[in-house]
């Protein structure tokens, strides 16, 4: 039978992963008899296959899981934001851009901030659909940054960071998963604001965690897809990414900046680890 959470379509937050005849694993990828999609075939209950439309290209089909935990992560979000108001995302790579594209793609209007250390990552996030951007190589900084862009007003306590009073955003998309990033995503929401981590923090140190009571912070964490409510429906994560794909709402596909085959494996692990060099944002295996 099916688990509360499968039952309520939240996939990725399953009772049961370690029952059944394969052995534990969260997800494909995480289990040692499926393989994962660094292989050419991997095992997949047929539950979770979806047909990709003839007029999408691998190019931009690639995009699919990615972009679900993107469109997740936002639906979580953009229901406490004001149409009007303002949120950040930091961390403008693969997961950042996604959520800023699912955003605009769900109707939301307001100022998007986005944040990163390099600079042809906030260009890209920009051209995705961020209104403004501060981009760290370039002098900018994250706390100073935000508050002046909504107003607030910088003090500098002796033995701490700086913090503000006033202005903060109404939701932080943190899409880094360390712990400065996490800290300064505390720190820059607005009082009675909300932080959504999307990415995959671990065990954190020097996160100062008192803006959570402080300011009354709501913080919501993003573990995959499932099925998403727009527009009133319920529907699959899978299904409404391909759907944007095929009839043009969405195209990602100019942020899949490297391909390499499979026997290049170390070229693709060493570009993706030196993203700046490189100008990485998604890479991907092709087969022959």
């Amino acid at each position: 039978d099916a688990c509360p959470s499968c039952r309520e379509g939240r996939y990725s937050l399953c009772y049961n992963f370690d029952r059944g005849v394969i052995s534990p694993g969260i997800f494909t990828g995480f289990c040692r008899d499926t393989g994962g999609a660094w292989g050419e075939y991997f095992v997949a209950h047929y539950s979770q296959l979806f047909r990709v439309p003839e007029n999408v290209s691998d190019d931009k089909a690639v995009f699919t899981e990615p972009f679900s935990v993107s469109l997740h992560a936002a639906l979580k979000g953009i229901s406490s934001v004001p149409e009007d108001g303002t949120v950040a995302v930091v961390g403008c790579g693969m997961m950042g851009i996604g959520v800023i594209t699912a955003l605009r793609t769900l109707g939301f209007k307001g100022e998007i901030i986005g944040v990163d250390v390099y600079r042809f990552q906030t260009e890209t996030a920009r051209r995705f659909g961020a209104s403004k951007t501060i981009c760290l190589e370039e002098g900018g900084k994250t706390i100073e940054g935000v508050a002046e862009l909504t107003g607030g007003r910088v003090y500098y306590p002796p033995r701490d960071k700086p913090m503000f009073v006033g202005g903060g955003v109404d939701v932080v998309f943190e899409c880094v998963g360390q712990a400065q990033t996490v800290d300064d995503s505390l720190r820059i929401a607005k009082p009675g604001g909300t932080v959504v981590l999307v990415g995959t923090a671990g065990k954190l140190k020097e996160v100062d965690w008192a803006p959570i009571f402080s300011k009354e912070l709501t913080v919501k964490g993003v573990m995959g897809f499932g099925e998403e409510r727009v527009d009133g429906e319920s529907r699959r994560a899978f299904e409404l990414a391909l759907e944007m794909f095929s009839s043009g709402k969405v195209d990602l596909s100019p942020l899949l900046t490297h391909k390499f085959p499979l026997e290049k494996y170390k070229e693709a692990l060493w570009t993706a680890l030196n993203k700046n060099k490189a100008k990485a944002i998604k890479i991907a295996f092709t087969f022959s």
